[in-house]
């Protein structure tokens, strides 16, 4: 016997039209569709096995375009996702010990 894997629906809140295209963009491999009703923007992923691959996306879209935090909604169920830090490494710490 199988167990066939759980799907999940997503919605990003996003900004506005140009940052709904980029995540659009990022998560392209999972068909996302990004709407707008009254100058309110989301992206909807309607089939995911993955939330947790939504969520690394997206928090590198935060960092993308500069914003600290999105809600998103996985299965109706509220998330905050922080943006990913990005470690700077120094061109010279390569050479250094």
């Amino acid at each position: 016997m199988t167990i066939a894997p759980s799907i999940h629906q997503i919605v990003v809140e996003v900004p506005d039209g140009p940052t709904a295209l980029a995540l659009e963009h990022r998560l392209a491999h999972l068909c996302p569709v990004s709407m707008s009703v009254d100058e309110h923007w989301t992206v909807s992923i309607p089939a995911v096995h993955d939330p947790a691959e939504v969520e690394t996306a997206v928090r590198l879209w935060l960092a993308d375009i500069g914003a600290n935090t999105a809600r998103i909604r996985i299965d109706g169920v509220a998330h905050t996702v922080q943006r990913a830090t990005r470690r700077h490494v120094s061109t010279n710490a390569r050479f250094i010990g």
